[in-house]
């Protein structure tokens, strides 16, 4: 290894390559580089320090460049321990739902629909604004005319009352002409 990178000017583009995947990978796990205990640093982990450490680096890094500022590309998943799980029955999960359902009709070309939907973009910018909602989903079904609405809210700040909008929701939503059927429901919700 050269003096301050694998060649001599330090900086080809295989070294950027090289580094760039690696300053990903330490942003997700910051130990990735570290030394086993009682052991120096393995050139690699001294490289990537000296290349991050470059005032040229910095400039790119702090968002200062023509590039302007950079997003991560990589993010670390839950922990596994962080996981909830349904009994011991294997499934986990990190997010808890609320669902609003109901019914709607085909009278007055789907009238109760638009109206539905309409009432849910009324109320969509105050419900994704309740603390611990991560999304907002809703589904729809022509054949069985459902109309469902899920509210993700991270594990550990689920609210069923969805920031107390839920009963509001649910009756003005009972209010439209050719709905039905409204429920709720609480779900543990998890991307595969």
């Amino acid at each position: 290894m050269h003096k301050g990178g694998f060649t001599s000017s330090g900086c080809t583009a295989g070294e950027l390559y090289l580094f760039s995947m690696l300053y990903q990978l330490s942003l997700v796990k910051a130990d990735c580089l570290a030394a086993p205990a009682g052991k120096q640093p393995g050139a690699l982990a001294t490289w990537f320090a000296t290349t991050l450490s470059a005032a040229r680096t910095q400039t790119v890094l702090t968002g200062v460049s023509s590039m302007g500022p950079l997003k991560p590309y990589f993010e670390a998943a839950a922990p596994e321990e962080t996981m909830a799980e349904v009994g011991e029955t294997g499934v986990k999960f990190d997010s808890i739902a609320r669902e609003w359902r109901c019914k709607w009709s085909e009278d007055e070309d789907k009238a109760s629909l638009r109206q539905a939907q309409a009432l849910l973009q009324s109320h969509l910018a105050a419900i994704k604004k309740v603390g611990g909602v991560k999304e907002v989903k809703r589904t729809v079904c022509g054949s069985c005319h459902d109309l469902k609405v899920g509210i993700v809210f991270e594990k550990a700040k689920y609210d069923e009352s969805v920031g107390g909008l839920e009963a509001t929701f649910l009756a003005e939503l009972g209010a439209i002409g050719g709905i039905s059927h409204i429920e709720t429901q609480t779900m543990t919700f998890m991307t595969l």
